[in-house]
């Protein structure tokens, strides 16, 4: 039972890991088209 609640959570984690790479690359290529260094930086960190 434990067991199993510890690979939801480790799954959960790496959904959320996933997800903000997907945001921090979406992020980037936005940042890159219109020139501005610090928000993606910013955008990550507040995640």
């Amino acid at each position: 039972m434990f067991n199993r609640l510890l690979n939801i959570n480790k799954t959960f984690k790496n959904s959320i890991n996933f997800i903000k790479q997907i945001l921090y690359k979406n992020v980037h290529i936005y940042q890159i088209n219109n020139h501005l260094p610090d928000f993606g930086r910013n955008f990550y960190d507040k995640i």
